[in-house]
């Protein structure tokens, strides 16, 4: 199961208690008559642990949906998860902790590629951090090198990062092109076309590298 889209755990469990319950009905409708008292309160004693298995099992890997018209909408909102969004836009944020300890700290305006992610991952979601790193570390020197753009790695679930959910929209792990300029709000966009490109390794880095030259040197005003 995928950590990192939680909403295709529900409709896995939801499909694998579905055979349970179907498995269970037709044994049950084909011994139980011939099942002595004993032997029919084990069967009963068993389905009814398997399915407080399931079910623990369930709430486990259970994480509420980002649909904001899904009944768990409420509580989700409240972890600061909102709907999917691809397009520029602006927002003021906080400088990140990194940021406060001055790990990059350019003197001008700058751009840094974030990517945000869950504490627990799947193999996807690594693949995207590692491929993307390496197409800006091998596309980008210069900039790098100048402070022109800095890459960041945060655990959205650690104590102190969660207002990045709320601030970029989140709902699934995303890298995040941000340009700051002081005095002005920072202007953000989410590459999560990223997912798309799982199968073609050699395409998702042209598509982020693509992404972030357009980012930093055509939509910037």
């Amino acid at each position: 199961m995928c950590p990192c889209h939680p909403e295709d755990n529900q409709i896995t469990l939801a499909l694998l208690a579905a055979v349970g319950i179907l498995l269970a009905v037709t044994v049950l409708r084909r011994f139980w008559p011939a099942m002595n008292g004993g032997l029919r309160m084990l069967t009963v004693g068993g389905i009814v642990l398997l399915t407080g298995a399931g079910f623990t099992f369930y709430r486990g890997n259970e994480h509420p949906t980002a649909c904001p018209h899904h009944p768990a909408a409420a509580s989700t909102r409240e972890e600061g998860i909102a709907p999917r969004c691809c397009a520029v836009a602006t927002v003021s944020i906080p400088p990140a902790p990194a940021e406060k300890e001055g790990a990059v700290q350019p003197s001008g305006p700058g751009v840094i590629a974030y990517y945000f992610h869950r504490t627990v991952r799947c193999p996807s979601c690594l693949m995207i951090e590692e491929l993307s790193r390496q197409a800006i570390e091998t596309g980008f020197v210069p900039a790098l090198a100048d402070g022109q753009l800095a890459w960041r790695v945060i655990d959205i679930e650690q104590a102190g990062n969660k207002h990045f959910v709320e601030d970029f929209d989140l709902t699934e792990p995303s890298l995040v092109l941000v340009h700051k300029q002081p005095g002005q709000p920072a202007v953000w966009k989410i590459l999560d076309a990223t997912w798309d490109h799982l199968d073609d390794p050699a395409a998702l880095q042209r598509y982020v590298q693509t992404e972030l030259e357009r980012f930093m040197y055509a939509e910037m005003p």
